[in-house]
């Protein structure tokens, strides 16, 4: 084998990178369900499917880079020929299994959005979005393995045949496919709005779903590099190089909503240690007042650390993590500040849960 130039390098480790960050995310998403005692959804089979979809279309990248002389620079020019033959039968295949891999990335995504939202509207909307994506999938597989006829001729020149235009064809399905995948992100705003979730919480969804356009841009890219009108060849190793970007990010991006329970539960157990804490320097900070002073920390009613807030339409508890009061008389109409006749303002700190 020959050395690779830094094109080939650049492809084999951004390969490896992401295929092992995509694994990863997976599992962590199968981690995450077993944590919720829930089986597998169908958006999480559809996942796994475009997971081990991902692997083959890794596999053929690294193939092509370490055996068939992709991204290695050659002097002999009958040895390029015979290298660039392999090479290109290789890559004949990397269309329809890139087309296949982005699909079933796509559907998960969707069977993830029909199980969160069960909207009747939502509902036929996610589904006519699939099949469209269905089709795309077949149209780009069945075009890639007939975009040569016979397929020989793409790859050995002696053999007579005819070929359409691989730039057209290459520039209207990619087009395509970010349009959809700009559609599939935008398809639960609307329905991340109906829920009234609080603040924290809708913005904490919202990004998680809209890290997703990082899948877009990253689509963009690709076009830009791949397309190239003027060449009879792209250049399929700098196309491998952000394939394998593009399907990674599409994996991991297409697993992060599926975390919000797993955040949920590090940050339950991140809270204690947190009050802890707040505690611990409140302590700290009441020990330098006026000596005359007395204070009470996280103490009250009957030695209780929390007391209960009944509104009119739910009620929960408020942890005190501290209350430093003065003696003498107080003025409450001020919120969440004690106001003393000795002109000492006195301010408690809370959390709600």
């Amino acid at each position: 084998m020959k050395e690779l130039n830094d094109l080939g390098y650049a492809t084999l480790v951004a390969a490896i990178l992401f295929a092992v960050l995509a694994a990863a995310a997976v599992l962590v998403r199968l981690w995450t369900r077993s944590l919720l005692k829930a089986g597998l959804g169908a958006d999480d089979w559809w996942i796994i499917a475009g997971l081990v979809a991902y692997f083959g279309f890794t596999a053929n990248a690294i193939y092509t880079i370490l055996v068939n002389g992709g991204g290695q620079d050659y002097e002999d020019p009958r040895y390029m020929y015979t290298n660039l033959s392999r090479y290109l039968k290789a890559e004949y295949m990397i269309g329809p299994v890139y087309a296949l891999t982005v699909t079933l990335i796509q559907i998960s995504i969707i069977f993830l959005y029909r199980r969160l939202f069960t909207v009747r509207g939502f509902q036929i909307a996610s589904m006519v979005v699939g099949v469209a994506c269905f089709v795309w999938m077949v149209v780009a597989i069945v075009g890639g393995f007939l975009y040569c006829i016979p397929m020989q001729s793409f790859w050995d020149p002696l053999i007579k045949g005819h070929c359409f235009n691989y730039h057209a064809w290459f520039l209207s399905m990619e087009i395509i496919e970010v349009l959809f995948d700009v559609v599939i992100l935008c398809l639960p705003l609307m329905m991340i709005e109906r829920l009234h979730l609080s603040m924290r919480k809708g913005v904490v969804l919202l990004c998680l779903f809209l890290l997703g356009g990082f899948v877009v841009i990253t689509g963009i890219v690709r076009i830009v590099y791949v397309y190239q009108p003027k060449k009879r060849y792209s250049s399929f190793t700098e196309a491998s190089l952000w394939s394998s970007i593009h399907l990674g990010t599409a994996v991991i991006c297409a697993c992060l909503p599926t975390y919000r329970p797993l955040l949920d539960r590090i940050v339950s157990i991140a809270s204690p240690v947190r009050r802890m804490y707040a505690s611990l320097l409140a302590t700290r900070a009441s020990s330098k007042t006026d000596p005359k002073s007395t204070s009470t920390d996280t103490t009250l009613r009957n030695g209780r650390s929390s007391y209960r807030c009944i509104e009119r339409s739910h009620s929960h508890d408020i942890h005190l993590v501290n209350v430093s009061i003065d003696a003498g008389s107080a003025d409450f109409n001020k919120g969440n500040d004690f106001i003393f006749d000795k002109g000492i303002t006195v301010r408690h700190d809370v959390e709600v849960v």
